[in-house]
């Protein structure tokens, strides 16, 4: 009896994937716990993009630019890319850093768009431009995603107001 005690206690103190806030896993901290399991590395998307851009949106000089509603899209997008990379790897453990990356990339329109940045690019435009990382927009599939939400959103839609 001692003995299944002992083991339920032990049983119960290691930790699920279901309490990653519990971990520390939860905001951008999500990408450096996805790290720890895939070892994509520093150049790999979990850090070398998500974290680094996650953390960008998360500075108080950043987000200060922005209006409410333009924080409100930062928060809702860096909710929505966390939560489908962390869906993705739940339902696929050890999925090489390649498949992870074209996962998460995948996801960037849909949560863009979900997430309102149509009715918010025209009065962020300036936030927004001084927060990307111009060098993340010379590939073809960030030109495809520009694409790709300035067919969604109308091609002028983010320079009509400011």
């Amino acid at each position: 009896m001692l003995l299944l005690s002992l083991l339920a206690v032990y049983f119960q103190t290691i930790p699920s994937s279901a309490a990653v806030d519990d971990q520390g896993c939860s905001g951008c901290s999500a990408y450096q716990c996805i790290e720890k399991e895939a070892s994509c590395g520093p150049r790999g998307y979990p850090i070398g993009f998500g974290w680094r851009n996650c953390r960008v949106f998360e500075d108080p000089v950043i987000r200060s630019r922005f209006t409410p509603a333009g924080v409100e899209w930062a928060n809702c997008t860096a909710k929505c890319l966390i939560d489908a990379l962390q869906q993705f790897i739940t339902a696929e453990p050890g999925a090489t850093c390649d498949r992870i990356s074209s996962r998460a990339y995948s996801s960037h329109v849909g949560c863009y768009i979900q997430c309102g940045f149509c009715s918010i690019c025209a009065d962020n435009k300036w936030a927004l431009a001084r927060a990307y990382n111009y060098g993340d927009f010379f590939s073809f599939r960030a030109l495809q995603q520009i694409w790709s939400i300035a067919k969604e959103c109308g091609p002028f839609a983010c320079f009509c107001k400011g």
